[in-house]
């Protein structure tokens, strides 16, 4: 979760015959509740931690005494149960529809958000391919999916390399046709910065993919927090209160991706 930015204004002197010590003057705020919320067919997780001053060495923020409860206009009526730092969760049985409220008790302050629960994509493709741009040639993850209507949804894929998170971002099913919806992510450039480990998908690396149904607020926050690496902004929170964070509940599809191996793409690019 991102955490609040600081603006530090320096000013330092230096010549050949003396030093002088650099004085950083920066704005003190009170550490505010960070929270992420999600809501998907059989259980609710629910992660609380506060954001951190500049100073404070402690990275590690949880909040374990926070009281945590769900409930809903089809009558559910649920606390969760801690299970572990800063995390809370539960089983329930969710109703695609159905608007769920979170209310979330830090300290005798209640921060509270309402989402309503999305209907799950089909996805009915998933595959690497590697395409031409301009001088190099690139890998790809290619997707189609399928939604229930022609309406407007809003998406969050994640892309997992042997267990861990590869890649992230939102996207929407703007131009789809009949429901079907089709996405390109790009993954790495073949022979392009070959010691970036972060791009780089080896042989024999284990992907996985997830994609989640979301509605709008919830993309409004996450996209604002994938662009907020440019800025110095922090999302509009889905809380009430002075309280960071989303509510999602989200329909949720995932694929295995299988080892990946780049002489099989090829191949399969060549037939």
């Amino acid at each position: 979760m991102k955490a609040l930015k600081y603006i530090f204004i320096f000013t330092t002197i230096l010549t050949s015959s003396c030093t002088k010590e650099i004085e950083i003057d920066y704005h003190r705020v009170e550490p505010m509740p960070v929270i992420e919320a999600h809501l998907r067919d059989g259980g609710v997780m629910v992660y609380v931690s506060r954001t951190r001053d500049i100073q404070d060495n402690d990275r590690d923020k949880y909040v374990d005494g926070a009281t945590v409860h769900l409930s809903s206009d089809y009558g559910d009526n649920l606390q969760l149960k801690r299970m572990g730092d800063g995390l809370y969760a539960n089983f329930i049985a969710s109703h695609v529809g159905t608007e769920y409220t979170l209310d979330i008790d830090i300290d005798g302050t209640t921060y509270t958000a309402v989402s309503t629960m999305q209907p799950a994509p089909i996805i009915t493709s998933a595959q690497f391919d590697i395409s031409p741009i301009l001088t190099s040639n690139v890998v790809s993850l290619e997707l189609e999916m399928q939604t229930p209507t022609d309406a407007q949804y809003f998406y969050v894929y994640h892309i997992y390399r042997n267990g861990l998170l590869y890649k992230w971002n939102t996207f929407e099913n703007r131009g789809s046709d009949n429901g079907q919806v089709t996405k390109s992510v790009l993954c790495f450039y073949i022979g392009d910065a070959e010691d970036d480990e972060d791009e780089i998908i080896a042989d024999g690396d284990t992907m996985a993919l997830s994609i989640s149904c979301i509605e709008r607020k919830a993309y409004e926050y996450l996209y604002e927090l994938k662009t907020s690496t440019r800025t110095t902004a922090n999302p509009k929170s889905m809380f009430s209160g002075n309280a960071i964070g989303y509510f999602a509940a989200e329909g949720i599809a995932s694929r295995d991706l299988g080892i990946f191996n780049l002489d099989s793409i090829w191949q399969a690019v060549r037939k």
